[in-house]
């Protein structure tokens, strides 16, 4: 284990029995590894991977981390939001920031998700990750839209969510 003032990176693995399928039947990523980073102390945690594979053991491994500037790649959706993560509407902005951008769902499937967080670096942005993939219901689909913070995220078979660029927010 990292000395505990070390931010980190996690990594986990989970691993299903053979025969079990990797999408449907509930088994999201978010809810395996938001308990190991609790443990962990989530505030330490600078980025976050996570995997579902068929017949392989579980496994966690957990490094430092090195800060990196922003990729080279461009995101497919960008949304900034204008209220409290810890509101409803927090989740409603980038829900309808998706839907205005998708339109429909990805086809059935196996999902790769990677969510980048630019926030303070007074922010335990961990606490973002699992409302923000709840909002992506017109990105993964939903059983049912009368419930649009419940969408089909066990299809996530692979994730990653870094806090990639910390705002230092002036002090005055």
């Amino acid at each position: 284990m990292q000395p505990p003032d070390e931010n980190v990176a996690v990594e986990l693995t989970v691993g299903l029995p053979a025969g079990v399928p990797l999408i449907g039947g509930g088994r999201d990523l978010d809810n395996y590894l938001f308990p190991v980073a609790r443990r962990i102390g989530a505030a330490r945690i600078h980025a976050a991977f996570d995997y579902k594979r068929a017949a392989v053991p579980s496994g966690i491994a957990i490094s430092p981390v090195a800060r990196e500037s922003d990729p080279p790649d461009e995101p497919r959706l960008t949304v900034h939001t204008t209220v409290s993560g810890q509101s409803p509407a927090w989740k409603q902005q980038i829900h309808d920031a998706c839907d205005a951008v998708v339109g429909t769902p990805l086809l059935a499937g196996p999902v790769a998700l990677v969510i980048r967080f630019k926030v303070s670096s007074r922010r335990n942005w961990s606490t973002l990750w699992k409302p923000a993939i709840d909002a992506l219901g017109p990105v993964l689909g939903a059983l049912d839209p009368r419930k649009p913070f419940s969408p089909n995220d066990d299809r996530i078979s692979t994730s990653r969510c870094i806090a990639l660029s910390m705002i230092r927010w002036p002090t005055t």
